[in-house]
């Protein structure tokens, strides 16, 4: 989410300092775009999406529910542990 923030607030300055502020506010979005954590993002998302997409088709919102809470503790699980 900082990584959005600091894109807009470059976004801006860069509209305010002409071409050289937009190539670097465009440089700078490439780069976060291709970043390891937008990727992980993405990837995350799209497990999430899958397995939210089975959960529909096998049973309802019940099980889809219990899944996607339990993916959700999982993925703050992980992410606890590498802050550490």
């Amino acid at each position: 989410m900082e990584t959005l923030v600091g894109f807009m607030v470059g976004y801006l300055v860069g509209t305010r300092q002409g071409r050289d502020g937009m190539r670097r506010t465009r440089e700078s979005f490439d780069a976060i775009r291709t970043s390891p954590e937008v990727r992980q993002l993405v990837t995350t998302g799209a497990a999430i999406a899958g397995s939210t997409a089975k959960q529909l088709l096998s049973g309802g919102a019940g099980p889809l529910l219990a899944a996607v809470s339990r993916r959700a503790a999982a993925l703050m699980n992980d992410e606890d542990r590498r802050a550490a």
